[in-house]
């Protein structure tokens, strides 16, 4: 880390104990809505100036105000990270409050679609609609789900979701394609198809998704893709914002990158947030946020981070738990014996019981593979190629490739040591040999990244898994 980026990590950590201090003392006085840190405001222009910004219904000149509710220029805080006092800009500034953006019909990303990526109409039966913003993974119900807005989908689990909304002309239930599973405290809920060829793992104009998530940082450039002002670019100007909306303490503010233009509008609540480029140069763009309004005179848009909706949801994204699921089912078709019921822990009543036996042993094949140079390489190559392993594994081809491959390897395990201290076979390495060659027909590109997997299999015979992972 340069000492620039050190200098401004501190600075960050200042004004964030400097809001928890004084952030919701000043949501009391009458007329501030919300607080938050962004860039201050000169004249009507943003600057590079990091400050504790407070918006206010209406900005009075200071001698009209009691003095019991001014906003200092700057407060000196002594700082529990820096163990001394720091100086805290300050900044008062004019904002219309946000609402909500429900739908309104506009757009092309209105009409009906099969199957459907993030960016399209949808709306709950009766109601008024908003955007799909992708699909992810519940880890509660073992499912892939849609994530949009609570006030788009409303919090009646089982009501039916229509694509497109019917504001938008959806019909029901001709257009049903989804139920609400259940909401959280945030403004998101979830949704199950009805019928799994309806999900498109991507988002209209943006890409594959939704495969990683990262947290929206001040500064950050992004786009997002809604049904009425559809793919639109801006940039992050404001973080950990005190809105309340449902309750929210930690929101960030975008405003778009072309003047004139709206980041957002009526119709695109439930929008995801992404980043515009992969920090690691990825085929897939990482998710920060979940739309849901802004200043509809204003050209901004407030959004929950993704973070937050995931941890408050049980949610995770669409690889990390695909792939877990099917290793959850290989072990569950292969491993054995039956779980007793007395065992089961894990309140997912939808799952066989062998299924809830081995839920989540693929993470900790993960915690495993991580105690070893070898293990932490593959592990690396399976995030990096995370989008085309799931895309091999979703092919029927691809699954009975691995499925055969795994099965002898763990017929009879009930631990992750069981496969560990396994012993590998010439059988083993014919059956690995063989899923590669369907690797090489269905995702090419995964050959290269898992070459020295190849490598190692094939110098692994006679050895445990455990020893050929620490051999050097």
């Amino acid at each position: 880390m340069s000492d620039y980026e050190a200098s401004k990590g501190q600075e960050m950590r200042h004004l964030k104990e400097a809001l928890s201090q004084y952030g919701r003392e000043w949501l009391q006085i009458p007329g501030v809505h919300g607080v938050g840190i962004g860039y201050k405001e000169v004249q009507g222009e943003l600057t590079e100036q990091v400050a504790l910004v407070v918006r206010v219904d209406k900005k009075n000149p200071r001698e009209m105000i009691d003095r019991r509710e001014l906003i200092p220029p700057e407060l000196l805080l002594y700082a529990e990270s820096a163990a001394e006092e720091v100086r805290i800009v300050t900044d008062v500034q004019e904002r219309r409050r946000p609402v909500s953006y429900p739908c309104i019909a506009d757009g092309d990303l209105e009409n009906h679609v099969r199957p459907i990526p993030g960016g399209y109409s949808i709306g709950e039966h009766l109601g008024s609609g908003g955007t799909l913003g992708g699909w992810v993974w519940d880890n509660v119900t073992e499912q892939v789900v849609l994530l949009s807005n609570n006030h788009v989908l409303g919090s009646t689990a089982g009501s039916d979701v229509t694509q497109p909304s019917e504001s938008d002309g959806g019909l029901w239930p001709a257009h049903h394609f989804a139920d609400v599973v259940r909401t959280g405290a945030l403004d998101a809920t979830i949704a199950a198809p009805a019928n799994g060829d309806d999900i498109s793992s991507s988002i209209a104009g943006i890409g594959p998704a939704v495969f990683e998530i990262a947290e929206a940082a001040l500064g950050m450039q992004v786009e997002k893709s809604g049904q009425t002002t559809e793919h639109t670019l801006g940039t992050v100007t404001l973080v950990n914002y005190v809105s309340n909306h449902y309750g929210s303490t930690n929101d960030f503010e975008v405003w778009t990158d072309t003047p004139g233009t709206r980041f957002a509008w009526y119709g695109d609540s439930g929008s995801l947030i992404v980043e515009r480029t992969h920090p690691e140069e990825q085929t897939w763009k990482r998710v920060v946020g979940l739309l849901w309004g802004g200043d509809p005179d204003d050209e901004n848009a407030y959004a929950h981070q993704i973070g937050d909706v995931f941890a408050d949801l049980n949610l995770t994204t669409i690889c990390a738990g695909v792939f877990e699921a099917i290793l959850d089912d290989t072990f569950s078709e292969f491993a054995g014996p039956r779980a007793p019921s007395r065992l089961i822990i894990t309140p997912l009543s939808r799952l066989s019981a062998t299924r809830r036996f081995y839920h989540g042993i693929g993470r900790d094949f993960e915690k495993q593979l991580m105690q070893t140079q070898r293990g932490r390489d593959i592990v690396r190559a399976m995030h990096t190629n995370r989008v085309a392993i799931v895309n091999m594994l979703r092919s029927r081809d691809g699954l009975r490739a691995f499925a055969a491959a795994m099965g002898p390897m763990i017929k009879g395990a009930i631990t992750t040591d069981d496969v560990l201290d396994r012993r590998i076979t010439k059988k083993d390495i014919k059956r690995f040999d063989r899923l590669l060659k369907v690797v090489d027909r269905i995702q090419p590109e995964l050959r290269r990244s898992f070459q020295f997997a190849e490598e190692l299999a094939h110098d692994a015979g006679g050895k445990t898994i455990r020893r050929m992972l620490a051999d050097r």
